[in-house]
């Protein structure tokens, strides 16, 4: 007989993760961020990384990239993985703060109740 290691959820359980789990897109993301502009460069190419790199080092400061970057090995983590990485945490911020927006802009929910929205 199997068992299940997972609790059963409940309706308040919903309510509190609709508050705290939400996805985001990362181009979403990077497009908001560039006052609604897709950066449709590629971001392993040097125009669409400069772009990216422009946004983040002007939010959270020109030492930030290259602060993550020097922590792990190209080979381990690849440069458009922290760029990637930097627009989850700019949304994350956004969210927090109560200045985030989602698409749809009323998103409907799932069988359980939860959103079914990207957060930006």
């Amino acid at each position: 007989m199997k068992t299940s290691i997972r609790p059963a959820l409940n309706a308040s359980t919903y309510e509190e993760l609709c508050e705290r789990i939400f996805e985001v897109h990362r181009e979403v993301s990077f497009c908001a961020w560039n006052g609604m502009e897709p950066i449709v460069e590629p971001k392993a190419k040097p125009p669409g990384a400069a772009k990216r790199r422009g946004l983040i080092d002007a939010h959270f400061g020109p030492s930030a990239f290259d602060t993550i970057r020097a922590r792990y090995k190209k080979n381990e983590v690849a440069n458009d993985d922290v760029f990637d990485a930097f627009a989850a945490l700019w949304t994350a911020e956004r969210f927090a703060s109560r200045q985030s927006r989602t698409l749809p802009e009323t998103p409907s929910v799932d069988s359980a109740g939860l959103p079914m929205r990207i957060v930006y």
